[in-house]
């Protein structure tokens, strides 16, 4: 409840410029790690978050896999569960096309990954909620772009 002195926020919503055509999993790895004494264990970190965005060459079919993987229990950090999710969406620009293709990476790889990223939540929570530790959720997070220039091979 709001009471008369308190501010409120009021949200326009729009059209996000891409819709989402389909979504798959091409990895889930959860495994809840048996433990003796399960107080001395920890939920784990968020380690990596890595989006990846493509688009064809008329930038208008695109898509995004999104990494998320947690930190590794060891004999410093006890934890009680360990998770890798990989998520992949293709997407269709919907909106008119931008003269600025860095633009469009960026808007790709935000709301593309904002999507992929609740979809693995989802995934991850139905996953573990069996799970002897409760239920795993993945914590809140905000995407901001950083464009990277292509690097060499890594062979």
């Amino acid at each position: 409840m709001t009471g008369d002195d308190e501010k409120q926020v009021l949200l326009k919503a729009y059209n996000a410029p891409l819709k989402l055509k389909s979504l798959f999993f091409p990895i889930i790895h959860y495994e809840a790690i048996p433990h003796e004494n399960p107080k001395d264990a920890r939920v784990p970190k968020l380690k990596t978050v890595k989006a990846i965005p493509q688009c064809g060459d008329d930038f208008r079919e695109c898509s995004v896999s999104l990494e998320i993987k947690s930190e590794r229990s060891s004999e410093e950090t006890k934890l009680l569960y360990e998770y890798e999710i990989v998520v992949f969406g293709l997407f269709k620009w919907t909106a008119e096309m931008p003269e600025d293709k860095e633009f469009l990476l960026k808007s790709l790889a935000v709301t593309g990954a904002s999507i992929l990223y609740s979809s693995a939540r989802e995934m991850l929570a139905y996953v573990s909620s069996r799970g002897p530790w409760g239920t795993c959720i993945l914590p809140t997070i905000s995407f901001i772009p950083e464009i990277r220039e292509p690097r060499g091979s890594d062979l």
